[in-house]
């Protein structure tokens, strides 16, 4: 055997190249884990042969031994990967528990159970290639799975550390989906009976089981024995449990879920037990479940900033089923969105230690040392559900805000052996309570925040306090996303629900308010209105706020309605790349009014519309009224123009046609024979050409029966023609001056 070494930033990795044949089902040359493209390993298809028996058998296949698109030789065949088979019988899917073949070899055995009696069939990967490629890839490896839709027929089951990552998981059929289709079977697992992997990452894909209405055992993911797995940007739906922390091995997990979403299972998010098992949920969707969370014992759970709604039974339920195995505790809820969970009294947001089966064991701790502060619970309109309900619980509840319980409803509700959270800390939100601290206490209306100190605001606005009580001044607002939105009131939309920014000064002479657009502390825009500070009704977006001196207006507008333009030095601009439409308010008043700065001696432009390098005017009217037009002007209606107008340089009207007339006479005792014609020429000094039009007229009575027509023969020439229309001679003497117009 030959040994190479391969020099890889300082690492000396050994190489062993064997010179002999290779191990059955081994590669053709040794590698690293490194990262696999999953369309690359689902492109295989094996001929194969049986027997037509059920049961176990080996069956022959013909064409083993393919090549991957790089050239490597590659064997899909494996003891342990699921095969589908397809053909002569109705589709199966086997798992081979022997194979003898070699990426050489061109026939090979594989030896399974099959269900169905089979002679000549095919057999294909029943991952889509997504098994054959986490194979592949091995531990420490990576797998980009670029295939949109991967239709499974098995569990695609990660038994080593590995990271699988889509191109992107959306939902509306989009993204990059695994989809299950054998019933009662997981999309993903992690882990097996034998197999502990640690790190996993999935990351930007969506895992779609058979069902999500509970009928179906199926698991989009299955943390089936595995240690800190995380997921992230990963949908989980149409399955029993979006997401599944298992303890059937007792292995202690843990795990990070970031930016992902559970809809439409029957359990969203599912957590049993475990041995100091530790896992944090952050900014993810948790909705359209029956349990949105369904966390049997949890231990050291962290759920920040989810939106965990719209389920229709409970939104986070906490028990213990086994309390001499486990216990919960330090389940902390903060930042999270409740809302439209449960849909009948007795369901709602959150459920904190429910014993199930007595208190014995692990001091019959339900949850210990559980936190619920910062959250918005929204009731479902017009439901009795709950918002919070205690068993066995030590706990601190605080800042939490709560909307839509009005008389009645139960928001709150204290059960359970001691020792429970009356005990520990007595409750301010004393709605409609059970059991000690405020028990027989109820408060009307709507319970908007409960502080530190148990104190609470009811109904009617609220004053901004900080976390001791006290009214707070120069108050910033931050949210983790950068946005804070402004709604109408809470509780579903209603005829009439609008929201309110209200800026309510309290001021008897200068009554500026200001809404201001900062950035890394400094000014940079506003709105604000009596800008001059004069107790007056107007309103004007400002700019220039780096130089808050030098502010000035963009936009002024006053009480009667109109836009002025003003401020030092150049007028304020309108720049929104926007359409603008101005509505004449009633008969008679103006629709848009420009005033000029003076009416003694006026200079410069009411409109002046450029260029879109403002060096070349297309539209301006002066503060004289005088409009000057670069285009082409198209009148549609009635131009009315005064007198003296012109077009390049030539009245309008007023200008009267060009005219020659000749001093002597034309066709002086002249004798025109019966139908004979006569012509005579007229010229021009300059203007005259040939696509004009020409008319003569004689200043002296003609004789009876002569006519005459006149024409432009040549440029600056006209000629006249006289015929006589009767049977005899006409003389005319001493003929005529003959005066000829041209018209242009």
């Amino acid at each position: 055997m030959a040994v190479k070494f391969l020099i890889c930033n300082g690492l000396a990795i050994a190489l062993a190249l064997a010179a002999a044949a290779q191990t059955p089902g081994n590669l053709v040359r040794p590698r690293i884990a490194g990262q696999v493209i999953a369309s690359q390993f689902g492109q295989w298809s094996a001929q194969a042969q049986g027997n037509g028996a059920t049961g176990v058998q080996t069956v022959a296949i013909s064409n083993a031994g393919w090549t991957l698109p790089d050239g490597t030789a590659w064997m899909p065949l494996a003891v342990g990967t699921p095969l589908r088979v397809v053909g002569d019988t109705a589709p199966e899917v086997v798992t081979p528990t022997a194979v003898n073949c070699s990426v050489q070899s061109g026939i090979c055995t594989l030896t399974a159970s099959f269900a169905n009696s089979h002679q000549r069939f095919t057999l294909q990967s029943a991952s889509a290639g997504l098994q054959e490629a986490i194979n592949y890839a091995g531990p420490g490896g990576a797998v980009i799975d670029d295939i949109p839709v991967a239709t499974i027929y098995a569990p695609l089951v990660i038994a080593q550390t590995i990271r699988i990552t889509g191109l992107a998981a959306m939902d509306a059929g989009l993204g990059t989906q695994i989809v299950q289709q054998m019933p009662n079977s997981d999309v993903i697992q992690v882990g097996t009976a034998t197999a502990f992997p640690q790190d996993v990452v999935i990351e930007n894909l969506m895992a779609i089981g058979v069902k999500g209405d509970g009928t179906d055992s199926g698991v989009a993911v299955h943390c089936f024995n595995c240690a800190k797995l995380k997921l992230f940007n990963v949908t989980g739906k149409q399955a029993h449990d979006g997401l599944y922390f298992d303890s059937t091995f007792g292995h202690a997990f843990d795990g990070t879920v970031t930016g992902s979403h559970f809809i439409d299972n029957f359990y969203g998010v599912h957590i049993v037990g475990g041995s100091a098992n530790r896992l944090t949920f952050v900014g993810n969707t948790v909705d359209a479940n029956q349990y949105g969370v369904f966390d049997d014992g949890g231990w050291v759970h962290a759920w920040i900033g989810n939106d965990i709604e719209s389920n229709a039974l409970y939104g986070y339920w906490q028990q213990v089923s086994n309390p001499a195995g486990w216990s919960g505790h330090n389940v902390v809820l903060h930042g999270n969105y409740f809302e439209r969970n449960g849909a009948s009294a007795g369901q709602g947001d959150v459920f904190l230690g429910q014993l199930v089966g007595g208190g014995a064991g692990n001091n019959g701790a339900g949850c210990i040392n559980c936190e619920a502060t910062d959250n918005i619970f929204n009731a479902t309109s017009g439901g009795a559900v709950t918002a919070l309900n205690f068993g066995a619980v030590q706990a601190t509840v605080s800042n939490n805000t709560y909307s839509g319980y009005g008389a009645g409803k139960v928001y709150a509700f204290i059960t359970g052996p001691p020792p429970n959270f009356s005990v520990v800390l007595a409750m301010g939100d004393c709605g409609v309570v059970g059991g000690g601290g405020c028990s027989g206490t109820s408060a009307a209306g709507t319970i908007t925040r409960i502080d530190p100190n148990g104190t609470l605001t009811i109904g009617g606005s609220d004053q901004l306090n900080d976390q001791f009580g006290s009214k707070l001044s120069d108050t910033t607002i931050e949210s983790p996303t950068g946005k804070v939105s402004i709604r109408g009131r809470q509780g579903g939309a209603s005829a009439s629900n609008p929201a309110l920014l209200a800026l309510e000064g309290d001021s008897t002479t200068i009554r500026s308010n200001e809404l201001k657009w900062r950035n890394q502390g400094g000014d940079e825009w506003g709105i604000k209105n009596d800008v001059a500070g004069s107790n007056g009704h107007d309103f004007c977006l400002a700019d220039d706020y780096a130089v808050p001196a030098s502010a000035t207006c963009d936009l002024y507008i006053n009480q009667q309605k109109h836009f002025q333009f003003s401020g030092a030095g150049i007028p304020g601009n309108i720049t929104f790349d926007a359409d603008y439409r101005f509505l004449q308010q009633v008969n008679g008043d103006p629709v848009l009014q420009i005033l000029r700065h003076t009416d003694a001696s006026p200079t410069g432009f009411l409109i002046d519309l450029e260029d879109a390098t403002e060096s070349h005017p297309l539209f301006r009217v002066d503060a004289s009224g005088n409009a000057t037009v670069s285009g082409t002007l198209n009148v549609n209606g009635v131009a009315t123009l005064a007198a003296g107008a012109n077009v390049a340089g030539s009245a309008i009207n007023t200008s009267a046609p060009r005219l020659a007339a000749q001093s002597g006479l034309l066709f002086a005792s002249s004798s025109f024979a019966a139908g004979q014609c006569q012509t005579a020429g007229v010229s021009f000094s300059s203007g005259v050409g040939l696509s004009m039009a020409a008319a003569a007229n004689p200043e002296s009575v003609p004789p009876a029966g002569l006519v005459w027509n006149v024409y432009i023969d040549a440029v600056n020439h006209a000629t006249i023609r006289v015929c006589n229309a009767t049977s005899g001679t006409i003389a005319w003497a001493p003929g005529s001056v003959w005066d000829v117009r041209v018209l242009p």
